[in-house]
């Protein structure tokens, strides 16, 4: 009689898909993350050249393809991440979260670890704050007066 597998992740049948795809979208995201900020690194230095860059980016045809690209693999990580959570919750997952690393730095491994969920909120919250300033509300570079009179931007003018 072939052994019996414990509930939870260990008893899930794509667990192993399940890992790899938490993991691969992490990657990506992060991928994401070192390419962006290596475009807003420019800002400092050249910032003429920085805002012809953004301006171009959102310009491009290609942009809203890649927003729902990335906004996939966001919730695709999310979701992949909350259904490893509860299968480990239901398995009744008592263990600790201890950290493998050794030295001074161990604690900060635990914290990190334990600390998870509530990076990933702080992140969500971040990410619809910069969306909100810096995406959804694009300012323009002609002022309103001159596009329709008035002193407030018009929808759809910039």
């Amino acid at each position: 009689m072939p052994p019996q597998s414990a509930p939870g992740l260990a008893g899930l049948p794509g667990r192993d898909l399940l890992r790899r795809g938490s993991a691969l979208s992490g990657l990506l995201l992060v991928l994401f993350l070192v390419l962006h900020l290596a475009g807003v690194a420019l800002a400092p230095l050249a910032p003429a050249r920085f805002e012809a860059l953004a301006a171009a980016l959102h310009r491009s045809v290609w942009l809203p393809a890649a927003e729902l690209g990335l906004l996939a693999v966001a919730l695709a990580h999310l979701g992949l991440s909350l259904v490893r959570w509860l299968a480990n919750r239901r398995a009744g997952n008592s263990a600790v979260l201890r950290s493998r690393r050794s030295g001074p730095l161990a604690p900060l491994a635990a914290l990190a670890a334990r600390s998870q969920a509530l990076g990933g909120l702080v992140l969500l919250l971040f990410l619809v704050v910069h969306l909100d300033q810096l995406r959804w509300s694009r300012p323009c570079r002609v002022p309103s007066w001159r596009l329709c009179g008035r002193f407030w931007p018009v929808p759809g003018a910039c």
